[in-house]
């Protein structure tokens, strides 16, 4: 039987205990962990970025996207039933010092008109809108998976304001070159333990490396490689591990989810 009430009931496989026992390690905080780095490499090349960073968990990922892509006073635009907003015990106020707007929708996705009416105007007194976050697949909406052309539009509207994107992406996806930042989680499918990989616009790249900004939120963990041998000595992301071990054709459904030739 699998249970699929959530990606944190799964335990480890024997292939990942292998590769976490026997996993090259070193000091990730001089960036010095061998296997740390190659996953961050691998990550950055799957997905059309520049650079990558392992972290811990996923509330840890997304803060880190927030607090780069905002001041204090900001404003980030999610949708109504978002993780962000429901699960992350309110760390955009705590830890950036922003507000968040929430805008509702039915599967996730937030009509184009409404999204375009949280932007606020230019004027002094409202705050800026700095940064527009979707999630995908979406948790409070039944696991529903954002359209390519869905996130393509929204990414379009933030252009045209001077505003990032932050999506939550399956992998690999073909939406991945249109956002600044991307959150791609190595749990769903496979395990519970540490496992989330963010990725960065070459322009931004500089900001990724763990010195330059993530130390306030936690980056930076001495021997990290172990977690990060895993995801590479089970069989590549989720959606490789799901295929090979139960049939699913989770890549062909993935494909016909997001409008994918």
């Amino acid at each position: 039987m699998i249970d699929l009430r959530s990606d944190t009931v799964t335990v480890p496989t024997p292939d990942m205990r292998r590769a976490m026992a026997e996993a090259r390690v070193g000091d990730d905080v001089y960036g010095e962990d061998p296997t740390v780095n190659e996953l961050q490499e691998y990550a950055a090349e799957l997905l059309g970025k520049e650079a990558a960073l392992f972290v811990p968990t996923g509330v840890m990922s997304n803060q880190i996207a927030i607090a780069l892509h905002t001041r204090r006073g900001d404003e980030v635009i999610v949708e109504s039933e978002s993780h962000i907003f429901h699960y992350e015990t309110a760390a955009p106020a705590m830890l950036s010092g922003v507000q968040l707007n929430c805008v509702p929708s039915s599967s996730g996705e937030p009509d184009i008109e409404n999204l375009q009416m949280a932007i606020r105007p230019g004027d002094y007194y409202f705050p800026r809108t700095a940064l527009i976050c979707l999630e995908n697949t979406h948790n409070r909406h039944g696991g529903s998976v954002l359209s390519l052309e869905y996130i393509r539009q929204v990414s379009n509207i933030a252009r045209m304001n001077f505003i990032m994107t932050f999506p939550i992406l399956p992998s690999p996806h073909p939406a991945a070159r249109t956002a600044a930042r991307i959150r791609k989680s190595l749990t769903h499918g496979k395990n519970k333990v540490p496992r989330k990989k963010r990725t960065s616009r070459p322009v931004e790249a500089g900001q990724m490396y763990p010195r330059h900004g993530f130390r306030p939120l936690g980056r930076g963990r001495a021997v990290s490689g172990g977690n990060a041998g895993q995801r590479r000595g089970a069989g590549g992301f989720p959606c490789d591990l799901l295929h090979q071990q139960c049939g699913l054709g989770c890549r062909g459904l993935g494909r016909g989810a997001v409008g994918q030739q």
